[in-house]
């Protein structure tokens, strides 16, 4: 366990130095992609305890600067990370972008992904609500029993298998995957206390009180490093301790991901699922929702074993909720509700490992996809992460469809999931940097003059000066290229 977290700093530490030297280059289509693969880079400090904010302010690189704040650095003068990069900026240009901006609106990227996971956790009422003691919700399905409480503490399986090698060990060995009631040496203070680091409800701050044990020794038995780690360290502010337990959660979740989720049960058509089928470490992990995937002309049907508790789309919790209104669950049941979802098993597989990691792995190939599915799936903020990979492209291959679609899909894209706001501008820029090539080319004329025509469709209703959206954004993109756009073959909008 100790090589692995090491390993696993190594790869940190490599990461954050191959964004640095991208952004001290000033090569900002570099630092977009590498932002897109480890977005928990995105506020993180090198070696030298620089952070990418303030070496893209003390380097003078305006765009990369913009890029940064868009994804939602935080730049918070009250820090010394954003102070230094207010006063490092290179010029007066990029001092007035850092103190213009908006600090209220500096977006936590990992806050929602640790939102989650805590929501699992609320208040008991009661005396525990007044004393600050969160447990786990009811919908779990595994009661934990403290050696001096006659009250069985109600967690989830997954969460422990991924968080804890103790928990690991006990609960994928064949005599316990049938049983949902597991005694813990501990007290109760120390397994609540425990718990809370599991679920990123706080940190250590109130372990070591009382009769609790202190946290490395919790830490050590549990098999739980960032119990200990969060204590061992002096981070210059919170926001960086915190940040580092949301990293540990996504590695055990990776893991959790890769050797137990990641595999579909793959059946023919014709034969009925069965959770007896899964895998015994899948079903160790009490999965209570499958996701079915498989077109009606497919001969396979996959089958993902999931938690409810981790799914992020409405659509699919609204059809769960309703399938089970019709069927019988108790705790800890053997049947799951089974929900048929109409995308491929690559899509699928990417939206689940997003689900649990917040991590989105995917080949631009299937970037368009994704969002899409994305937004019949009611996934707002993957619609963001998808819309991010599709932006990063700028070759001829999006101008004639080699990826499997070209800049013309993106841009009906945007307008029909409602990401016109992010994709518009790309795609208004892409084709302006090309413009002689859509006017040229036959094939591609033909489809450019399609959008535009779209575009003007797109108009509701009579404005004072009217305009096409699409010519508007093209002559603006122009305009830093030639002082007379109409030679272009654009009208006047004058």
């Amino acid at each position: 366990m100790g090589s692995e977290r090491l390993g696993a700093a190594a790869m940190h530490s490599q990461g954050i130095d191959v964004l640095m030297n991208a952004i001290r280059l000033g090569e900002i289509n570099a630092v977009r992609e590498h932002l897109i693969a480890s977005k928990h880079h995105l506020n993180a400090v090198d070696k030298f305890d620089y952070s990418p904010i303030g070496l893209a302010s003390l380097c003078g690189h305006y765009d990369i600067l913009e890029l940064l704040l868009s994804l939602g650095a935080r730049c918070d003068r009250g820090t010394f990370q954003g102070e230094r990069a207010v006063y490092s900026a290179l010029n007066d240009r990029i001092r007035n972008l850092l103190l213009k901006y908006d600090y209220s609106v500096s977006i936590d990227n990992k806050q929602p992904y640790a939102t989650l996971l805590s929501s699992l956790l609320s208040k008991e009422v009661g005396c525990a609500s007044l004393t600050g003691i969160y447990r786990p919700r009811p919908d779990g399905d595994t009661f934990l029993h403290p050696h001096n409480s006659g009250d069985g503490i109600v967690a989830h399986a997954f969460v422990l298998i991924a968080r804890s090698k103790y928990f690991r060990d006990i609960m994928e060995s064949p005599e316990s995957l049938q049983v949902d009631r597991l005694p813990i040496p501990t007290d109760a203070n120390s397994t609540l206390a425990v718990l809370r680091c599991m679920y990123l409800i706080d940190s250590d701050d109130n372990i070591e009180t009382g009769d609790t044990p202190d946290s490395t020794k919790l830490s050590v038995y549990f098999g739980l490093p960032s119990l200990s780690k969060s204590t061992n360290t002096e981070p210059r502010d919170g926001a960086n301790k915190h940040t580092s337990l949301i990293e540990a959660a996504q590695e055990d979740f990776l893991r959790l991901w890769d050797e137990c989720l990641s595999v579909p049960l793959c059946l023919p058509r014709s034969e009925p699922f069965s959770v007896s089928k899964l895998a015994p470490r899948v079903q160790a992990l009490r999965p209570d929702v499958v996701l079915k995937v498989g077109s009606q002309f497919d001969d396979e049907v996959f089958f993902y074993a999931v938690h409810k508790a981790m799914i992020q789309s409405d659509f699919i919790c609204t059809a769960v909720r309703f399938k089970q209104a019709f069927q019988s669950s108790q705790i800890g049941g053997q049947w799951p509700t089974i929900v048929s979802i109409d995308v491929s098993p690559q899509i699928m597989e990417a939206i689940l490992k997003w689900f649990y990691t917040d991590m989105v792995d995917i080949p631009v190939e299937a970037a368009l996809e994704l969002l899409q599915a994305a937004d019949m799936l009611l996934i707002e903020r993957l619609k963001s992460r998808a819309c991010l990979l599709i932006t990063t492209q700028d070759s001829d291959d999006l101008l004639i469809g080699e990826h499997g679609y070209s800049i013309f899909d993106v841009a009906r894209a945007g307008w029909m999931t409602g990401t016109s706001l992010k994709l518009d501008p790309f795609c208004a820029k892409f084709l302006a940097s090309r413009l002689e090539k859509c006017l040229e080319e036959g094939t591609i004329r033909f489809q450019f003059e399609e959008l535009i025509c779209e575009s003007a469709s797109r108009i509701q209703e009579r404005e004072e000066t009217d305009t096409i959206e699409l010519i508007d954004d093209l002559r603006y993109y122009l305009s830093g290229k030639s002082d007379d756009p109409s030679k272009f073959g654009l009208p006047s909008l004058g």
